[in-house]
Order: C-alpha cells, then sequence, then structure tokens
C-alpha cells in the first residue's frame, strides 16, 4: 500500500470514528460559551480596534512605499472586516433563521 493511500485510509477512519462523538457536542450548549465570550470580547474591543489599525497601517504604508494600490486595499478591508466581522459573525449564529 502507498503512503498516499494509507494517509487517505487514516483519515478516514478517523473522520468517521469521531465524527458521532463531534455531533454530542452540540448537545451541550455551555462547553464554549467562555471561550467563544472571550474570544468575541476580545475582537469586538480593543484588541479588534488594535488589529485593525496596524493592518490599515501596514498596508497603506507599504502600498505607499513601493506604489503598490493593492497592498494599500487589503490594509483597509482587513480593517473593515475586523471592526464590523465580529458582530456580522454573532449576528449569524444567533438569528431566528436557524
Amino acid at each position: 500500500m502507498s503512503k498516499k493511500n494509507l494517509f487517505f485510509l487514516v483519515t478516514f477512519t478517523l473522520v468517521f470514528t469521531l465524527l458521532p462523538t463531534l455531533g454530542f457536542a452540540a448537545e451541550d450548549q455551555t462547553a464554549f460559551k467562555s471561550i467563544y465570550e472571550w474570544l468575541y470580547k476580545n475582537i469586538s474591543g480593543y484588541g479588534g480596534m488594535t488589529i485593525s489599525l496596524i493592518a490599515l497601517t501596514i498596508g497603506l504604508g507599504i502600498g505607499a512605499l513601493a506604489g503598490k494600490p493593492v497592498m494599500a486595499v487589503a490594509g483597509v478591508g482587513i480593517a473593515i472586516f475586523t471592526s464590523f466581522g465580529p458582530d456580522i459573525v454573532a449576528s449569524f449564529f444567533t438569528s431566528a433563521l436557524i
């Protein structure tokens, strides 16, 4: 048996062995709540603002120095995503449609 086939066999076996176990993780709603709340507070608070300002500064700086507007647009895009992203993701999971 080749290494590639062995890798796929082991991966397939692990995935289908763990899938039933992972299905029960949805039953306990408080298992990951503390991690989610900590991450959400940091990203939507001063941590997220710091990340967005750093990305904006680095993107605009590299774009201005190298003359590449793509880097400036990427910096602005990351800044916008880190500003609005946590609220958008939270609204997906707390919407009434799910």
